[in-house]
């Protein structure tokens, strides 16, 4: 997960769609959607990191978890997308 969200060529990829939610998340982070926590046990939220990040480079960028969310996508405008569907891996 680290690796997508900082390294190339995965920080530079426009959209990325999976599961493996909790890789994502700290172990200090509770899920609203699967209702259970992250699993990364050095504190990052990478998720937090890559929305930041795209930010900080003028990039619209939308993370998202459900069907719902992905079909509201073409509404706004987005540059990039985050989209983990499954706490777990799919």
């Amino acid at each position: 997960a680290r690796q997508l969200v900082e390294d190339l060529p995965g920080r530079d990829l426009k959209v990325i769609f999976g599961g493996g939610r909790k890789q994502f998340r700290p172990s200090t982070h509770l899920d609203p959607v699967a209702n259970k926590t992250g699993s990364r046990m050095d504190g990052k939220d990478l998720i937090e990191y890559w929305l930041k990040e795209k930010k900080s480079r003028n990039s619209r960028a939308k993370f998202i978890t459900t069907a719902t969310e992905l079909a509201s996508l073409n509404k706004v405008p987005v540059d990039l997308e985050l989209g983990l569907y499954n706490h777990n891996h799919m």
